[in-house]
């Protein structure tokens, strides 16, 4: 399976949206994301839906899965402390179905070698049956994303 870049936003100061829109449809999307700034969170929707369209499961730090439904967006950040963060999620994107897919974040977690990451596993579904065609990161915590902070989308047949 090959992926082609279909869509990525950096930014260049600091702001609490990444955004890629206007996405090719494919189905199968690969998205990658890199957060620097302290006291941040990855909120994540689907073309512009904010509604309780979304549910997700997830296991942070090994702790034990916990499961969130009837939500607004997919929270996969740990913990908004640390200044890097780095997410990975992978999504079947078949026009007509609800959407799932499988997730990966990690984050520096407190600094020094003495410290590991932090990680946190999660599968989630959108009942949207459009298309993905804009995927977007919002942040509502104190902080901000910092500049080169990056938003990045491919898709595969």
């Amino acid at each position: 399976m090959a992926f082609t870049a279909l869509g990525s936003q950096v930014l260049t100061g600091g702001g609490d949206t990444l955004d890629v829109t206007g996405l090719e449809n494919k189905p199968v999307l690969h998205i990658e994301g890199i957060i620097r700034g302290a006291n941040t969170r990855i909120l994540v929707t689907f073309n512009g839906d904010t509604g309780a369209n979304y549910s997700y499961k997830y296991n942070g730090n090994q702790a034990g899965a916990s499961s969130s439904v009837n939500a607004n967006y997919i929270n996969p950040t740990f913990d908004t402390a640390p200044t890097v963060k780095f997410l990975v999620m992978d999504i079947i994107n078949y026009d007509g179905q609800e959407k799932i897919g499988i997730g990966k974040y990690t984050d520096i977690g407190s600094a020094g070698v003495s410290n590991a990451p932090d990680e946190m596993q999660f599968v989630f579904k959108w009942t949207g049956s459009d298309v993905i065609d804009q995927v977007t990161f919002t942040n509502d915590d104190s902080g901000d994303y910092g500049a080169t902070s990056s938003l990045s989308v491919f898709g595969s047949a």
